[in-house]
């Protein structure tokens, strides 16, 4: 289940003589990668930069490897376990120290996890306006999904099924699973926020969910929000009095909430624990740090208007509480102390207008005919209102302005430049196009992207008959989905189907068969729901392979099943034309030469598009059928 992204942060481990990844195995819950060599670890990092918080953990001191492990802007902390005497001021900004035992690098491996922590939350804060004075659709992103999701689906026992086949290869992690199945009462979940306590499922899975907005992730959990926000009470008038967070937040940040303060509201996408103690905030705000650009900020709130619920000693305020920035001050942290403090004094708007602000965000969206699903997929995937029309355009069959509502997206993502390769290249034939888009694509892509790109362009390959390079792409998709521990079925068989096209390219028939047999066999048992679609696409090829191999009887049956499944889905598109052409040209070899018009022609009546290529391939045919009439005649 592609869901699961943990925590949101990512521990890698650099060590040459494996001495440290066993130490830091058993005292960390999360995933680590683990490298020997300083090259890979590198291109790891690069290739995997984007949307990722990595805390490097490292044995091999190398001064331009760690310059260059610096200069990553994904990487958060370095962290040096050596017994070799060095001086650290020397070493890059994002080394947080370098420590000759392991209990001390464990120890401070943990704060520098709950401090990086603290910062992801923190930037998680969401303005109701974007800076251009425009709102901000992501601001009402949990008022709309509470409304929308009123009927509660998920349990504990489907979200632990669930997480134990993410972290099947994690003992640590099954045992944590096992025991909130075995222990969580829906009555009195806020012992389960205690991110020490147990880690698993609020740190090491839900916080990062509700930061990053994911939509699939949320649906597992929902019963466990619910639960929270059933004991979130409001705050009695006798005792409203401030509570605070200390932290540390870049500069930029602070300019940009002092530039709004007066005119905006911010809401955290996260349950936001806060303490009574001023003192205790302060300390952590003032607390040494070796990052820079970042200053000290206290965070005084009035707990006027607010949801609240009680954890020991400290309080938690609900999900995404609105508030107004009443004041933004600099001065000392206290006197005797030359550290700057900025305090940042918030109230929650009162609920009336809040709800009043949701109702007009929600209005105006109606009158755009968009509903509460369609918000929330947009918001959760990020998806542009000019992708979201090149989506819509794709579906009615307009091609030409989905092509153009694509190429208005001025930085596209790789999903979007796959989607736009796959529209020129499946609908409007156009590979050399497409293959520019996913070439673009793989430049930004990682994980599961990476893969399909990967796919993508060996398809785009083997259409240019480029079948060198088809493999060598299809090849790596192969070996990323091996190595994935939640196999994933679809883009496994579309990676086969590739692969068995090259094979038939290079005249390689019983390897070519092999393969696309068993990427029919997993799109038809395990792909889930089927897709018709990719099933005729199966059974197009093989029926290609097959009067290849000369078994035509075989080959008109996978091609007369997949015009049949074709014509279920659709009616004008190019890919039943390019199905019926296929049969026809199967009638056609066979002899069968009144079948073979029949399919060619209602070819051509697919395809409104007089310039697409599939009607120029069926027109040659056609005129090669007359020939072939003529000179019988």
């Amino acid at each position: 289940m592609m869901a699961f992204k943990g925590s949101g942060i990512r521990i890698i481990v650099l060590d040459g003589q494996q001495k440290l990844i066993s130490s830091l195995r058993s005292a960390v819950s999360e995933p680590i990668e683990s490298f020997t060599e300083t090259a890979d670890c590198i291109s790891f990092l690069e290739q995997e930069s984007n949307d990722n918080t990595f805390i490097i953990a490292m044995t091999i001191i190398d001064e331009t490897a760690l310059q260059t492990i610096d200069s990553i802007s994904s990487v958060e902390a370095i962290l040096i376990l050596t017994t070799v005497t060095v001086n650290i001021d020397t070493y890059p900004r994002k080394v947080v120290g370098v420590y000759p035992q392991i209990e001390i690098f464990i120890r401070s491996f943990w704060e520098t996890f709950d401090i990086i922590e603290e910062q992801l939350n923190f930037n998680s804060l969401l303005f109701y306006h974007h800076q251009d004075g425009t709102s901000d659709p992501a601001f009402f992103f949990y008022e709309i999904w509470k409304n929308h999701n009123k009927s509660q689906t998920s349990t504990k026992n489907s979200f632990a099924e669930q997480a134990r086949l993410f972290y099947e290869s994690n003992n640590h992690m099954k045992m944590m699973i096992n025991d909130f199945e075995s222990t969580y009462k829906s009555t009195n979940p806020l012992v389960w926020l205690d991110n020490h306590r147990h880690p698993f499922p609020y740190r090491l899975f839900i916080l990062n969910a509700l930061r990053t907005h994911n939509l699939e992730a949320l649906s597992y959990v929902d019963f466990f929000i619910t639960d929270i926000r059933k004991q979130m009470k409001p705050v009695t008038t006798s005792n409203t009095s401030g509570v605070y967070i200390g932290t540390k937040l870049s500069l930029s940040f602070i300019q940009q909430i002092e530039q709004q303060s007066t005119k905006d509201i911010i809401a955290f996408q996260c349950f936001l624990t806060v303490t009574r103690s001023r003192a205790n905030a302060l300390a952590t705000a003032t607390r040494p740090s070796l990052r820079q650009n970042t200053e000290n900020v206290l965070f005084k709130i009035d707990l006027k208007n607010t949801l609240c619920a009680t954890v020991g000693e400290t309080l938690i305020i609900d999900l995404a509480t609105p508030f107004h920035i009443t004041c933004v001050t600099r001065s000392n942290a206290s006197s005797g102390q030359q550290q700057q403090l900025t305090v940042i004094k918030m109230v929650a708007i009162e609920k009336s207008e809040a709800q009043s602000l949701f109702e007009k965000y929600l209005k105006m969206q109606q009158e755009l005919g968009k509903n509460s699903h369609e918000l929330l997929y947009r918001m959760s995937y990020k998806i542009s209102d000019h992708e979201a029309k090149a989506i819509e355009y794709t579906l009615l069959g307009e091609y030409q302005q989905a092509v153009s509502a694509y190429a208005a997206i001025s930085e596209p993502n790789a999903r979007v430049l796959n989607a736009h390769g796959r529209l020129l290249h499946e609908h409007l034939g156009d590979l050399l196009n497409a293959l520019e888009c996913h070439k673009r694509a793989l430049t930004r892509a990682q994980g599961n992207d990476k893969v399909e790109t990967f796919v993508l362009l060996g398809t785009v390959h083997n259409g240019l008959k480029q079948h060198d390079e088809a493999h060598k792409y299809l090849s790596e998709a192969v070996k990323l989905l091996e190595n994935e521990k939640k196999k994933n079925p679809s883009m496994l068989a579309k990676c086969l189907l590739g692969m068995g096209t090259v094979h038939w390219a290079r005249e390689e028939l019983d390897d070519a068969l092999s393969y696309v047999e068993r990427s029919l066999a997993i799109r038809e048992q395990e792909v889930k729901p089927k897709n018709d679609f990719d099933i005729a696409a199966c059974l197009g090829n093989m029926g290609s392979i097959l009067y290849h191999k000369g078994d035509i009887n075989r080959a008109l049956q996978c091609a007369t099943r997949a015009v049949e499944l074709l014509r279920q889905c659709t009616n004008g598109d190019p890919r039943l034309a390019a199905a019926l052409n296929n049969l026809g040209a199967l009638h056609q070899a066979n002899g069968d030469f009144v079948k073979a018009r029949q399919h060619f022609e209602e070819a051509l009546a697919c395809l409104h598009d007089t310039t697409h290529p599939y009607r120029t391939s069926t027109a040659n045919n056609i005129a090669r059928l007359n020939l072939l009439e003529h000179s019988k005649e």
